[in-house]
């Protein structure tokens, strides 16, 4: 009940910040008026304009930053690869190429180790609200935010989904049948399928369709099912494992250069703030509902879902734990990082 009572007043909260940060903290329209009209460019890792997670964090959130701040901050939003590749966005922001980027944060674990446990770990939460209290309430926000200081860039936040599975041209009916697979994944979800024996190949998102359909890789790991639709990979793969590689994890991060952000008023930088804070909600409820349609879509498309043995969970949840193990060596960081989250699976009875 404390729970349910801590997010209905944060609804409530938002909400009055939603109208009342445009409006009284700039002091109405006419002060809005005499203010300079502040432009950035934000790029986006998401490879469509057409995929419905662009749509929700790139474009209605530049839409709404627009609208809360009367016109004086306009953000121009882009897919992966319009200025730079998906995997260049920390750069591009780091350097003031673009004002704000929209990433993922496996992409750039060999710079920010910390990313790779942003992005998720295996077999760790199992919902939403055990993530979102591991970031906003257990510590792992001021984490990354002095990581990502260390290139530049304030880390504005992160929009958490349901997951994702292995889509595959080939059944993986048990564990050993990914050694003899070539797949393509990033992040902890790589490190997993690599502890089980996977192959891994580097595919940009765009890329995807080409590499399943000439045989490049034998399966692929991009978001949820509607992104895969998409994309159009379940017309080039057969299999769907089960269950999910992770159940929820953080694959949309927010970042903004640090310059670009010290030099907004309070005011803006809460409209921004409150802009992601909504789209990350919108996002989520999309992308909850999204994975039930798509997967119904993709079954119907003639996809069969392959559920492996207890046994073979089991086997997985232990090289995840490996993997665990392995990201928490990579930086004073990542340490933090993963003891908080063991910390936080031990109060919840999970460890």
């Amino acid at each position: 009940m404390k729970t349910q009572r801590s997010v209905k007043l944060f609804q409530v909260a938002l909400s009055a910040m939603f109208f009342l940060t445009s409006f009284f903290l700039i002091g109405g329209p006419a002060k809005a008026a005499e203010q300079k009209v502040i432009k950035w460019r934000l790029q986006s890792y998401v490879a469509s304009p057409t995929i419905e997670v662009y749509k929700i964090t790139s474009v209605r959130f530049a839409e709404r930053v627009k609208a809360m701040s009367q016109g004086r901050l306009l953000i121009t939003p882009f897919c992966a690869g319009e200025i730079v590749k998906a995997s260049e966005i920390l750069d591009a922001v780091s350097k003031g190429v673009l004002e704000a980027g929209i990433g993922v944060g496996s992409y750039w674990e060999g710079k920010i180790r910390a990313a790779k446990i942003e992005y998720g770990l295996p077999q760790s939460f199992v919902n939403k609200t055990e993530m979102d209290t591991y970031f906003q309430e257990r510590g792992f926000m001021e984490i990354l935010r002095k990581a990502y200081s260390q290139y530049g860039t304030h880390y504005v936040g992160i929009a958490i989904d349901n997951g994702f599975a292995l889509l595959s041209s080939k059944p993986v009916r048990n564990l050993d049948d990914l050694k003899a697979m070539k797949l393509r994944a990033t992040g902890a979800g790589a490190d997993l399928l690599k502890e089980l024996g996977a192959a891994m190949v580097p595919v940009a998102g765009p890329e995807l369709y080409t590499a399943l359909a000439t045989k490049v890789i034998d399966g692929c790991v991009y978001g949820g099912f509607e992104a895969q639709w998409k994309l159009g990979n379940h017309e080039v793969t057969k299999y769907i494992m089960w269950p999910k590689i992770m159940p929820v994890h953080g694959p949309n991060n927010f970042f903004v250069n640090a310059k670009a952000w010290n030099s907004l008023p309070d005011d803006l930088k809460s409209i921004v703030e409150v802009a992601w804070t909504k789209a990350a909600e919108e996002f989520y409820i999309f992308k909850y509902n999204a994975d039930i349609e798509y997967l119904e879509k993709m079954k119907a498309h003639g996809l069969e879902v392959v559920t492996l043995s207890e046994s073979d969970q089991k086997k997985m949840a232990d090289a995840a734990l490996v993997v665990w193990d392995k990201a928490s060596s990579e930086s004073e960081y990542s340490a933090q990082a993963v003891k908080l989250m063991k910390d936080y699976l031990k109060f919840l009875g999970r460890m």
